[in-house]
């Protein structure tokens, strides 16, 4: 029976102690210190992975405030700077491991 490699959750756990008290600092600009501690315990807990877009509704239902209006400022900054259009996906699913590269042959050189 194989001892499975749970390292992962050691590294989860330095990353936590590092990450709560940052974003529990940032918390307390605009939340009482239990709040923070909250929030900041969630959104360090590894619950979401880092492309996953918490939507308004979620940050609401963690006791964030939220303000979904953008000001016009944001989108005339934006314009100056457009996106090219994306072609292919940034990232691909490849279902199998890469074969592992043959080594090469030698070649004879001169006549033999």
């Amino acid at each position: 029976m194989s001892v499975p490699d749970l390292s992962w959750l050691f590294w989860l756990f330095v990353l936590a102690q590092f990450f709560v008290p940052l974003y529990q600092k940032q918390m307390l600009e605009h939340h009482a210190e239990p709040d923070a501690e909250r929030i900041a315990t969630k959104l360090s807990s590894g619950e979401w992975t880092h492309d996953y877009a918490l939507d308004p509704e979620e940050l609401r239902a963690l006791g964030v405030a939220v303000q979904e209006e953008m000001p016009r400022e944001v989108y005339d900054l934006m314009d100056l700077f457009p996106q090219t259009s994306q072609r292919r996906p940034g990232v691909e699913f490849i279902p199998l491991p890469y074969a592992p590269a043959m080594p090469a042959v030698p070649r004879k050189t001169g006549p033999g």
